[in-house]
């Protein structure tokens, strides 16, 4: 831009595209969630950015938190109906019980390239609200009810984008906005970008992460679905006392997810803090192999299964990993469908790696679950060293020069954009 022209205040849509320039600032902003409340000028102390932090905070986390919750309780159903009769009661046989739990997670897999589209394209909480309430429909009763009223407080209270939130001022919405500038990700972007589809399919990070999920979800897929059988059959506890006992489990399970958070957090390493929580998995796949159950060893294989939690504790690194390594609004949405198909296919694959002749303890089935644990931790390894490379380059390549994330709203994907960094 000419220096003359630095006042000069542009707005204009042309196939989705807004070009702003404000305050001198010549930025090009496609994304167009963000285009109205963009201002580099903005400077945010470290205060007000822990302000800003703390009421994202208070006002989102509880909502989402329900949200997932919710999306839970589904998986949940069917392992506690296993023991209570659920399989008498449909004449269920063989590999009847592991496909039911299957027939879900394609029904997933049909429906995710699908839904993916409806979020890039819709509003992002109005999708998630009315999706509850449809998928809340088959469960039990009490759990339908519970999803229903998930439902209501998420279309309510979470809103699509920052600058949608009620609870936000106007000042407040640019400084969110501004504050999502250094992931050079932007908000949202409603336009399909056919080049961005086509790069996934050159780039080796999509289909590591991809791969990452795939063989985590196959691990747990299996492990969540047997869990109460493996309780009650492997270790020989009662029903009722195997009901109980998952108590516990699942307040095991979130402890780990606090843990590896924490742990990511101090150290700056989510791969290898991944890969430690899976290490633990292989030694107590070991444990469950070489000791037989008894009396005496029941509690201590029930230790063990609850120690093997950490490879499902790992899911919020591997979110974690997605979200802060890809860029580009049409990238992401077809990065997230692959993601989550792979999520969907491993739970879908998970359950039939349990054969009805292996039971009670399923010691082939562990086996196989050694084999993928360590498959797991190759796959991340070699996503780490590319994320490590690609940093490298650009940094070198950016030499003396300051990263203002100038193009933070441009709908770069994170190859075209040299200020983008990877994070691992």
């Amino acid at each position: 831009m000419h220096p003359d022209d630095k006042d000069l205040e542009i707005s204009h849509i042309e196939g989705g595209l807004h070009t702003i320039d404000k305050k001198g600032d010549d930025a090009i902003v496609a994304d167009t969630a963000a285009a109205d409340y963009v201002d580099s000028s903005i400077i945010i102390t470290e205060e007000e950015n822990l302000r800003l932090r703390r009421k994202i905070y208070k006002h989102l986390l509880p909502v989402m938190c329900v949200a997932y919750i919710t999306q839970s309780l589904d998986k949940g159903t069917l392992g506690s109906a296993s023991i209570m009769g659920w399989q008498k009661d449909v004449g269920a046989v063989g590999q009847d019980y592991a496909l039911t739990s299957t027939l879900l997670w394609v029904g997933i897999i049909c429906g995710e390239p699908i839904v993916n589209q409806f979020v890039r394209k819709l509003p992002v909480a109005k999708v998630l609200g009315i999706s509850i309430v449809i998928w809340s429909a088959w469960m039990t009763v009490v759990i339908a009810l519970i999803s229903f009223i998930a439902a209501v407080i998420v279309l309510v209270f979470l809103p699509d984008t920052p600058v949608q939130a009620r609870w936000a001022t106007k000042e407040e919405k640019v400084k969110y906005v501004e504050r999502v500038r250094t992931n050079d990700q932007g908000i949202q972007q409603k336009v399909w970008r056919s080049d961005q589809a086509w790069e996934v399919l050159r780039d080796p990070l999509p289909w590591l992460l991809f791969g990452m999920m795939f063989i985590q979800s196959t691990v747990v897929g299996g492990l969540n679905t047997f869990n109460n059988l493996l309780i009650k059959n492997a270790f020989g506890f009662t029903t009722s006392q195997s009901l109980l006992l998952a108590l516990p489990l699942a307040v095991f399970q979130v402890i780990l997810y606090f843990l590896i958070g924490w742990l990511g957090t101090k150290t700056r390493q989510t791969v290898y803090c991944m890969v430690g929580y899976v290490m633990v998995n292989i030694a107590g796949s070991i444990v469950l192999i070489t000791v037989a159950p008894t009396s005496k060893t029941k509690v201590g294989l029930l230790i063990t299964f609850y120690l093997m939690q950490c490879c499902q504790a790992t899911n919020p690194s591997m979110y974690a990993m997605l979200s802060r390594n890809v860029a580009g609004q049409t990238k992401k949405s077809v990065v997230y469908a692959i993601f989550f198909v792979g999520w969907a296919g491993g739970n879908a694959l998970g359950p039939q790696l349990f054969q009805a002749k292996w039971a009670s303890r399923y010691i082939n089935s562990l086996y196989i679950h050694i084999g993928l644990y360590c498959a797991f931790i190759i796959d991340v390894l070699v996503m780490r060293w590319i994320c490590v490379s690609r940093n490298k380059k650009r940094d070198a390549l950016m030499q003396g020069q300051i990263n203002a994330h100038a193009h933070a709203f441009e709908d770069k994907t994170d190859l075209q954009n040299i200020e983008f960094r990877y994070s691992y």
